[in-house]
């Protein structure tokens, strides 16, 4: 201890003499100010390279580094990082911490979606999430492979290779085949916006209740919706009487169609048939909306609804491709 404890009070004192703080000494010779520190408080010594990288900044010759040390020749390889290994170390460190902020948040979200109904609706954010770590992926792929040409094997890279590339993107197709499930069995009993219900059909719905509602949509709001409205007052035949866009009963065959091939909820097709009352249709062709069932329109969505005026209930359903 006392040998580098000698060699430390004079690379201080000559530091010093020669005008330079620690971290300019530090810089020239490619180390951490930390090592200066170590080497001048005699916790470590130089190797014989970084020795010599010392003697030339200080201007002196190695043989008066090696006067001052005692206790025999310098150590081979120093104890102390140098400036790039410490980089690359704390790049490491970074990057590790990054990674793995990366695979916890994605961890949780796939829990997330496949368990519960919170992400129903996230498929983009998913998308981009597992591309982002399928490219960390790749990243470290590159990385090992490269450090492997020059001797530098790094097994922890390729890992975190195999994880990211194989784990997630498997992750990411088993949470698209348990959305596809969930989104073919639907929801019954959802909650109705009944404004939003309301400019579907051009009625005021408040005086009516409902009684059933069905959403069976994908992940950009394509898919089928119905609700069921039951009107004990009678209300919404007044107003249906007063709209032009609904028609009397019985619909023609072109809106039965419509309906029954594209209006499918649990083990009902279609809207049920009802024999004295109302019927509405508004198609949307993607130029305009139109008011009748034409199947050669080119409906891209439609709105589609029966009103019972016998037991004055109101079926309505939206599809939307």
């Amino acid at each position: 201890m006392e040998n580098k404890r000698t060699l430390g009070k004079y690379i201080s004192e000559t530091r010093i003499s020669r005008g330079l703080a620690k971290v300019e000494l530090a810089e020239k010779i490619g180390v951490s100010e930390n090592t200066i520190d170590r080497w001048e408080s005699g916790k470590s010594l130089p190797d014989l390279a970084l020795a010599i990288k010392l003697a030339d900044v200080l201007n002196v010759s190695i043989g008066d580094l090696l006067e001052n040390t005692e206790h025999g020749p310098l150590p081979q390889k120093s104890e102390d990082l140098t400036y790039e290994q410490q980089a690359d170390r704390t790049e490491k460190r970074r990057f590790g911490l990054l990674t793995l902020l990366l695979l916890v948040a994605y961890g949780i979200l796939y829990l997330l979606a496949t368990r519960t109904d919170i992400l129903a609706g996230m498929f983009p954010a998913m998308i981009a999430l597992t591309i982002t770590v399928m490219i960390v992926g790749l990243y470290n792929m590159f990385k090992a492979f490269h450090g492997s040409l020059y001797g530098k094997i790094e097994p922890h890279r390729y890992l975190l290779a195999g994880f990211c590339l194989l784990v997630v993107p498997l992750s990411f197709f088993d949470w698209m085949h348990y959305q596809i499930q969930r989104e073919s069995q639907g929801k019954t009993n959802v909650e109705v916006n009944v404004e939003t219900v309301e400019s579907y059909v051009e009625l005021d719905l408040s005086n009516a209740e409902v009684t059933f509602s069905y959403e069976n949509t994908g992940w950009f709001g394509n898919g089928t919706r119905v609700y069921v409205f039951a009107d004990p007052q009678g209300s919404l035949e007044k107003q249906i009487e007063s709209r032009e866009n609904w028609q009397p009963l019985p619909a023609g065959a072109d809106f039965l169609k419509l309906v029954s091939e594209n209006i499918v909820y649990g083990d009902n097709i279609g809207l049920p048939e009802v024999a004295e009352g109302y019927y509405y249709i508004a198609c949307n062709t993607g130029e305009q909306v139109i008011y009748i069932a034409d199947p050669e329109a080119g409906i891209r969505d439609f709105i589609a609804a029966v009103y019972d005026s016998v037991n004055r209930i109101l079926y309505i359903a939206r599809y939307a491709s």
